[in-house]
């Protein structure tokens, strides 16, 4: 289902969540950590260093 929600956001997740991202309208980047305004989304667990240290800067 193509929802939109999303539009012209751009987004960072598992890859299988790739279509559904797209599908709600985002642009899907394959990176560790991605700043979309007040959005920070990280691809998996293994990027949790990189996700804390966006969170860290967008707080400060």
């Amino acid at each position: 289902m193509n929802t939109g929600i999303a539009k012209g956001k751009t987004l960072t997740a598992y890859h299988s969540l790739k279509t559904d991202l797209q599908n709600a309208g985002a642009d899907f980047v394959d990176k560790t950590v991605q700043v979309d305004g007040n959005l920070i989304t990280s691809r998996n667990p293994d990027d949790i260093d990189n996700f804390v240290a966006a969170i860290d800067k967008a707080l400060s």
